[in-house]
């Protein structure tokens, strides 16, 4: 079909069309991701050697006249403790009666202990679209 020739009296009108273009943004959720974190314990055993020191003592009798007291002394790693005691004979005579001899001892033990220590574990967790929960690739 043709459309009729217009009349040569009445003006032509001509239709303009314009069209519009709207764009806009929707947020649309395409997942999530969930965190757990749970604490973890294991047990390590600690070693190391404790050592201590002691004193042995050692008597040594000497029953020995001496003119004047003398102060402890070292003799290599021993300190010599003298112990004098006063007699009465017809005159008073200072006597070396014994010496403490102390000789120091180290001792070592072997000792041990078992500790706690605490490190975290964390889990990922991604939903997907249709809802459902999938574990997260790691690094």
């Amino acid at each position: 079909m043709t459309p009729p020739a217009p009349a040569p009296e009445r003006p032509v009108h001509l239709p303009v069309v314009e069209e519009r273009l709207d764009v806009g943004r929707e947020t649309v959720s395409t997942g999530a991701v969930r965190v757990q974190v749970q604490p973890q314990e294991r047990r390590h055993t600690v070693e190391l050697d404790a050592t201590s020191d002691g004193v042995e003592i050692e008597r040594v009798a000497i029953g020995r006249e001496v003119d004047a007291p003398r102060a402890p002394w070292h003799d290599g790693e021993v300190l010599v403790v003298p112990v004098y005691e006063e007699r009465l004979v017809l005159r008073r005579q200072l006597m070396l009666k014994e010496e403490l001899r102390l000789h120091r001892r180290r001792h070592t033990r072997h000792w041990q202990q078992e500790v706690v220590l605490r490190h975290d574990t964390v889990q990922l967790q991604r939903r997907a679209a249709d809802g459902r929960w999938a574990a997260a690739p790691g690094p």
